[in-house]
């Protein structure tokens, strides 16, 4: 008598000669089959391009059109939405396309363009931070010399006043101890502002070796430093000591002076 168990080719398997019915519960190692994807119908693309842009959660426009949060998502993706803007983004697109904030009433349209032209050539990430390249630094070192505060500048700039604090202190701007700042946002364009000419004398502008970007050092400095505070880090990782930064370190320890 044959046996049910028989090689047939070195190739095969043990042949068993009743049929397997799958099993289909849970934690048998067999898997459910895949539901099939369902088109798009128009009435759920009209109310995601209504509703997605909107400030309703993408969980609530899921659970309306009966699909998950990914698809959701990704159809989003593909007919171009995007959610409205929040945090420092929103903070930054407030201050490059809106007038002054609502508490300067009175104002005419020329000199609300006169305000946001001012801003207009600075650049930001997508995020709504601000890149720190020439033009931004040339622009803090100008509010700076017309005494406008650290809180009064990240106000207009859409930021947080620490970060304009510490972007003052890597370009070396001076301290304004003593002196009357400006805590109020203007009306027109900061150029109608005057310029201090005690802080302005303090301003000598050089281009650090390193970065390649504007730096400020006073003029009897002018000679001895050609490395901005980030060029001199630079330098000090590459050697691989913190020497010949003294005057850099303890000068970021104390940002109470940028007021």
């Amino acid at each position: 008598m044959q046996s049910l168990f028989r090689r047939t080719t070195p190739l095969t398997q043990y042949a068993w000669p009743f049929p397997i019915i799958p099993q289909t519960a849970p934690g048998m190692g067999f898997r459910e089959p895949a539901t099939p994807r369902t088109i798009w119908s128009s009435d759920e693309e009209v109310y995601l391009a209504r509703a997605y842009p909107t400030a309703t959660a993408a969980p609530v426009i899921s659970k309306v059109i009966g699909r998950t949060l990914a698809a959701v998502r990704r159809k989003a993706q593909r007919l171009g939405l995007r959610r409205p803007l929040r945090g420092r983004a929103a903070n930054a697109a407030f201050a490059l396309k809106s007038p002054p904030p609502p508490h300067n009433l009175g104002i005419t349209s020329s000199l609300s363009h006169a305000f946001c032209d001012y801003f207009s050539a600075v650049q930001r990430t997508n995020s709504g931070r601000i890149i720190w390249d020439g033009t931004a630094i040339d622009l803090l070192a100008d509010l700076w010399k017309r005494l406008f505060s650290a809180s009064c500048i990240a106000r207009m700039l859409g930021l947080k006043r620490s970060a304009v604090s510490e972007a003052a202190r890597r370009v070396g701007l001076p301290d304004r101890a003593g002196l009357t700042l400006e805590h109020t946002i203007p009306q027109g364009s900061p150029q109608d502002a005057p310029v201090n000419e005690t802080v302005a004398g303090q301003l000598i502008r050089k281009i650090c070796r390193i970065t390649g970007r504007p730096f400020f050092v006073r003029p009897r400095e002018a000679r001895k430093i050609h490395y901005s505070f980030l060029g001199k880090l630079f330098l000090a990782r590459r050697s691989g000591t913190l020497e010949g930064i003294g005057e850099y370190v303890s000068h970021a320890l104390n940002t109470d002076c940028l007021a």
